[in-house]
């Protein structure tokens, strides 16, 4: 071809050649490290391979036991197994479900990472939790009933498995009724969404049973109240709250708090108020709550009733009787003929 240069023609010959152009494509697992197969050998991962455009890349992700797991090829429905490309520039995509499969590398491919999304396998268990009791009792996994604590479930991770927990336990003198997961769930059936191993707790809150109680009144009518029961057979249950309250007249007052005593005291007597035979104007209510200082919980309100007005009221009226009697027989004698 003619060029003119500094003022005078000249022929200059043109060539056209291709320049084949080599970068690294990095093949890994998606946990980095570990085995990945490559061109159907299996090498270190991260493999970083020189490649060019067109080059046919073989590839195969291998199950291995990395990290403290078990990593799968898993294609269950859920969160399942792919290979991706992931670039800087270009972006992330998908582009192979299979577990040994090929990539054809692109020209735009420079610094392209090929990864191998395997599952990790995660461990989990499920157990009761009573607090400085222990974790027996059982629990259902997936609608099936186990001991706890129960053996280890394998889940794949992004997949959930079910858990439920009974309501309700006694155990030495301790009622337990369920309260959360170890997640704060408060439901008893509880659906779990894994991503590592896991020891999964359901926790139980005690209180003091009223079974066994008996609580029952001294029977000595016009005397103070003595309330009398049977200590819980748990030694933890280590003192007693006594609480009343008053229906006077057919109106329900509420209760009080009269006295706190130690285990073993086993009674307690009522000075404001006495006992009758029969109804007067008051029924009085008793609820003798058990303390267990393991968890600072008390029992449930109880309240067990018995016949007796105010020691006050009682006086006054026994008092206003002894008047009256005196008044009659006065004015018996008055009347009495000459």
């Amino acid at each position: 071809m003619l060029y003119t240069f500094w003022g005078k023609d000249q022929f200059v010959k043109e060539y056209e050649f291709t320049v084949n152009v080599k970068f690294q494509v990095s093949v890994e697992n998606i946990f980095g490290g570990g085995e990945i197969m490559v061109d159907g050998t299996t090498r270190n991962s991260p493999l970083y391979r020189t490649s060019s455009v067109g080059d046919n890349i073989s590839l195969g992700a291998i199950e291995q036991d990395y990290g403290y797991y078990h990593w799968i090829w898993n294609l269950n429905g859920i969160n399942n197994s792919e290979w991706r490309k992931e670039n800087i520039v270009t972006g992330n995509a998908s582009f192979s479900n299979a577990q040994y499969t090929s990539y054809t590398v692109q020209s735009n491919d420079v610094n392209t990472k090929l990864i191998a999304g395997l599952r990790k396998v995660c461990n989990v268990t499920f157990e009761n939790n009573f607090t400085s009791v222990g974790n027996g009792g059982t629990i259902k996994v997936n609608g099936v009933q186990y001991s706890s604590p129960t053996s280890q479930f394998q889940v794949v991770e992004g997949n959930t498995i079910t858990a439920e927990a009974e309501y309700y336990y006694h155990i030495n003198g301790i009622n337990y009724t369920f309260l959360n997961w170890s997640d704060g769930s408060t439901s008893r059936s509880h659906a779990f969404s894994i991503s590592q191993h896991e020891a999964i707790k359901a926790n139980y809150r005690g209180k003091p049973t009223n079974t066994g109680e008996y609580i029952h009144f001294g029977t000595q009518v016009g005397q103070p109240i003595v309330i009398y029961w049977t200590d819980n057979p748990n030694a933890n249950v280590t003192q007693y709250q006594i609480w009343r309250k008053v229906k006077h007249n057919g109106v329900m007052g509420s209760e009080q708090l009269i006295a706190t005593v130690s285990r073993g005291t086993g009674q307690y007597t009522d000075r404001d108020y006495v006992l009758t035979s029969g109804y007067t104007d008051d029924i009085i209510y008793y609820d003798v709550r058990g303390y267990y200082s393991v968890e600072s919980t008390y029992s449930d309100p109880d309240y067990v009733s018995v016949y007796g007005p105010s020691r006050f009221i009682s006086r006054v009226y026994r008092e206003s009787l002894r008047s009256i009697r005196s008044e009659h027989i006065r004015i018996r004698l008055i009347r009495q003929p000459q």
